[in-house]
């Protein structure tokens, strides 16, 4: 895994100056305009690239509904863009996606791409996918087209473009009768895509009349499914729709974020374990609107950052729940006054769904034995399921210079063992971020010095810590799409 990292690392520092072409503004990111094969073309690139080089390939329309776009690259993504809309998906327009793919990944941008589309997008995008299903990570498409007899055709109940017809047919060296016949539609030969698995989502407003759902993305998702692949619907039913239903607004774009950050990581190691995972807590919270997540702890716990971070996102990814917070930290207490103090700081509002519990600095700073260790936290566990039964403990891990140095001898802190072995024996999740901090710095991915400056963590190290802790939450709770099932005419 050291050496994945290093090279994924390697690869971002080549490609902060390779970039060549004329250079603009792109929503306050630098954009690199160029040709390649006589097509132009263009990256925008972010801030601070992800580790991976992750990057999105968009179709069609780049410009439109740029939502999803700005928040990939505030996460460090690639958008990268050619022009191949006069080409309608046809074999000259994969054959130059071929190209353009080659052209970025060469420039150390990942393998695996994720495929952005709106409206005719899709035609390229399905084309491109279905040659090339192992580089695809994951599909977003707004609006597609999947048949090109509904558009630009017009030949089933679509409102059809006279002209965009005339030039599909030059694109693909077709008659109109032999593209009618085209069996290389969207909608056909999907079964190498299926069986590669690539997740996709379609965005569709439910009444377009110039690509009509029902005989383009239902009819692909109705045989995607049932060839095995994953496919799901964002219905965008607010706002005023336009352009006959064609145009709609994006109600959630980190909805549509989730699922491509879900889908497109590269192999990098969690430095959690799951155990018994997060179920009943996630339970209550959607059978009963109702959530009280307590996080105990010291000063790391008390201070804002990853508390908070953790916070906005449960009610991000439970919206109908009303969450009641406790926020129990007090600097320089550990494991022992917390098992003392559990009933009148954590519970003193009622039973808890979820507890956050870290004490791994403060237990080996104030010189707590290893049998006081365990039997503290130890305690806390114990009393909190015996209050609560169905409550899920989350035991956290934080770093410290004294335990970087431990692990950089080769050994694991005896702290962390004490905490472990409780985690373990009664399977609770736990995270450690001691060990990361570690590891990722040793890979010279960031400095204790510049970037997480102590243990008390910059924002830089809080949002490092609060990351993890959300990678923990897509682990136990994985990305539940709504799936709309269409049963079809024959």
């Amino acid at each position: 895994m050291r050496i994945l990292l290093l090279t994924l690392l390697f690869c971002t520092s080549l490609l902060a100056g390779e970039w060549s072409g004329k250079k603009s503004t792109w929503h306050g990111y630098d954009r690199y305009d160029f040709e390649v094969l006589g097509k132009k073309s263009y990256v925008v690139v972010p801030h601070k690239a992800v580790v991976g080089n992750l990057w999105v390939l968009r179709a069609r329309f780049p410009n439109w509904h740029t939502e999803v776009d700005e928040l990939l690259l505030k996460r460090g993504y690639h958008i990268a863009y050619t022009n191949v809309s006069q080409l309608y998906g046809s074999p000259q327009a994969v054959d130059h996606w071929d190209k353009f793919y080659k052209y970025l990944t060469d420039k150390g941008l990942s393998k695996k791409v994720v495929l952005e589309g709106v409206s005719r997008g899709g035609l390229i995008c399905y084309n491109w996918a279905k040659k090339n299903p192992r580089r695809v990570s994951c599909m977003y498409l707004e609006a597609p087209v999947c048949d090109l007899k509904s558009w630009p055709g017009g030949k089933v109940s679509g409102r059809g473009s006279k002209a965009d017809w005339l030039k599909a047919q030059k694109a693909y060296g077709l008659n109109e009768n032999e593209l009618l016949g085209w069996k290389g539609n969207p909608i056909d030969g999907l079964e190498e895509l299926a069986k590669a698995k690539v997740p996709i989502l379609h965005s569709i407003g439910g009444s377009d009349q110039v690509v009509p759902e029902a005989e383009n993305t239902f009819i692909l998702m109705k045989r995607y499914i049932d060839l095995g692949g994953p496919f799901s619907i964002y219905p965008q039913t607010r706002g005023k729709q336009k352009l006959h239903g064609h145009h709609f607004d994006i109600e959630d774009p980190s909805f549509i974020v989730k699922f491509i950050e879900s889908h497109s990581k590269v192999d990098v190691k969690d430095y959690f374990q799951l155990r018994g995972g997060l179920e009943n807590s996630r339970l209550k919270f959607v059978r009963t609107k109702k959530g009280r997540v307590a996080f105990l702890g010291g000063s790391i716990t008390r201070m804002r950052g990853w508390r908070n971070m953790v916070c906005a996102e449960l009610k991000r990814r439970f919206p109908n729940t009303k969450f009641d917070f406790v926020a129990a930290g007090i600097p320089s207490t550990g494991s022992t006054p917390g098992a003392f103090r559990l009933v009148r700081d954590v519970f003193k509002n009622g039973p808890v769904d979820i507890l956050f519990e870290e004490a791994a600095v403060n237990d080996s700073s104030n010189g707590r034995s290893n049998t006081e260790q365990v039997r503290a936290m130890e305690g806390i566990v114990r009393h909190a399921r015996r209050i609560n039964p169905e409550i899920d403990v989350v035991m956290m891990h934080f770093v410290d210079p004294a335990k970087m140095k431990t692990y950089n001898m080769g050994k694991i802190p005896e702290v962390i063992k004490n905490h472990e072995s409780v985690a373990v024996h009664y399977s609770i999740p736990s995270i450690n971020l001691a060990l990361e901090v570690t590891e990722r710095i040793n890979n010279k991915e960031f400095t204790w010095k510049d970037d997480f400056k102590n243990l008390h963590p910059s924002p830089f190290g809080q949002k490092l810590y609060f990351d993890t802790i959300n990678r923990l939450f897509d682990s136990a709770w994985p990305v539940r799409m709504i799936r709309l099932l269409v049963i079809l005419s024959p």
